[in-house]
């Protein structure tokens, strides 16, 4: 391959990995993770640790590809793909939980959770492996000669989802702060909308 070529398909691993990032799965789970725990959440480091997770499962597959030679079995992506469904009906009852316990009790929810943080990487190594990041960064990279090309796409698309997940944080960060301007009800509304949102899809994707 021409270095041209080759610069503008790792380019367009980083523009997949922005893309990817904004899966419905993925929104599901990160926004109904983070929001649990209310408006005073720290939404960028769910997305970072989220991230984290989702690119060591990228590169760790990338290296079974590219240096070892192994054959990822169509089981571990559908596995994890069921995983992925169960988890975002855990994730959104528990938001539909804080929320419901808020509004009972007459209290904020606004509380950080270490246990929620500390779960994100978890959530992103089973994203990472399941869904559709194999067939956008793996597949069309496996067909390279040069495994070196081929990791450099898969950690450019890591690099990509990043991205796009601290895009992410931020768009709910600051969601929740202009809403929340105008009544922390509404924020609860929003907090609710995304967990509802997380289960429906989990239902979904465990019937489909």
């Amino acid at each position: 391959m021409e270095i041209v070529a080759i610069s503008t398909f790792l380019i367009m691993g980083v523009g997949l990995g922005i893309l990817h990032a904004f899966d419905p799965d993925h929104v599901a789970a990160v926004g109904g993770i983070s929001v649990a725990d209310g408006p005073r959440s720290p939404y960028w480091r769910f997305a970072v640790h989220w991230s984290l997770g989702h690119g060591t499962a990228m590169l760790m597959l990338a290296a079974a590809v590219f240096i070892l030679g192994f054959a990822i079995p169509a089981q571990l992506s559908s596995f994890a793909e069921q995983t992925v469904a169960y988890m975002l009906i855990a994730i959104g009852g528990y938001s539909l939980w804080r929320f419901y316990s808020g509004l009972s009790k007459g209290q904020n929810t606004d509380v950080e959770s270490p246990r929620a943080i500390t779960s994100a990487p978890l959530i992103g190594l089973i994203h990472g492996t399941a869904g559709s990041a194999p067939l956008l960064a793996i597949l069309p990279a496996s067909k390279l000669a040069n495994p070196i090309i081929g990791v450099a796409y898969v950690t450019l698309f890591s690099v990509g989802v990043a991205l796009g997940m601290l895009v992410l944080g931020t768009l709910l960060a600051q969601t929740f702060k202009q809403v929340g301007r105008v009544g922390a009800l509404y924020q609860g509304l929003i907090q609710a909308a995304i967990g509802l949102f997380a289960l429906i899809l989990g239902i979904f994707l465990v019937l489909h």
